[in-house]
């Protein structure tokens, strides 16, 4: 998979508009200023057919080290979450990426099952957090 930076936005878009790679650059830049501000005030991004950025609250917890299997304090935090909107979605799941990935992911699960026979390994491994937590990991 391919990153794309501001930077390749910027270009692509000037060379749509026919407008100065300096112009679009300024523009984008005020774009990303605005949505964050208004992050930043706990306000709602809604893009109708592009998505939603929310920020959200996560609390403190006690997570798990996974290698060393100790339990480790998180601490609260606020973050953002982006919901894709119903076009974007169906943009990029009938995109030519999607498609070559559904593939391989088929191709795999095929080649698994024709060697064990299931696509299980047994029963799901359980790991314990804290003193009476369980989290039921199935992979």
């Amino acid at each position: 998979m391919q990153s794309v930076t501001k930077r390749d936005l910027v270009d692509q878009i000037a060379a749509k508009t026919d407008h100065k790679r300096a112009t679009v650059r300024e523009i984008t830049q005020e774009v990303l200023n605005a949505i964050t501000a208004e992050l930043v005030q706990g306000h709602r991004i809604e893009m109708r057919d592009f998505g939603v950025f929310v920020p959200i609250f996560r609390p403190a917890k006690i997570a798990q080290n996974p290698k060393t299997l100790e339990p480790v304090k998180v601490e609260a935090k606020y973050s953002v979450r982006f919901k894709p909107g119903r076009l974007m979605k169906e943009e990029v799941a009938s995109g030519d990426w999607a498609q070559s990935m559904l593939d391989q992911r088929e191709g795999e699960a095929n080649a698994e099952t024709a060697n064990n026979g299931t696509t299980s390994d047994g029963p799901p491994i359980v790991h314990t957090v804290g003193t009476t937590t369980e989290v039921q990991k199935n992979f």
